[in-house]
């Protein structure tokens, strides 16, 4: 079963913070109508954050992770990195 950490809109004395809280992936899909396009919200470092609503009304914020997109930013900084030792050692 895989959980997911997600940000929602709560109150505490009259004005709005974020709270934390572990969804599981059906929770989410639901909320946010199957991760709908017309839930996106745009692009963040690693995924599409989109919005949802749960059941009980609360309103979340959610980001769908791209693990291709993910693997791909590690390996762009193993090359950057690389690239400045050789850049250093051929100096």
């Amino acid at each position: 079963m895989a959980l997911w950490l997600c940000c929602g809109n709560g109150k505490k004395r009259g004005k709005e913070h974020a709270t934390w809280r572990v969804f599981s992936l059906k929770e989410l899909q639901s909320a946010t109508n199957n991760f709908n396009y017309d839930n996106k919200l745009g692009e963040g470092g690693f995924g599409s954050v989109y919005w949802g609503q749960l059941w009980d009304g609360s309103q979340v914020r959610t980001t769908f992770f791209s693990l291709l997109l993910l693997l791909f930013s590690l390996l762009l900084l193993f090359c950057q990195k690389v690239h400045a030792i050789c850049a250093f050692l051929l100096w």
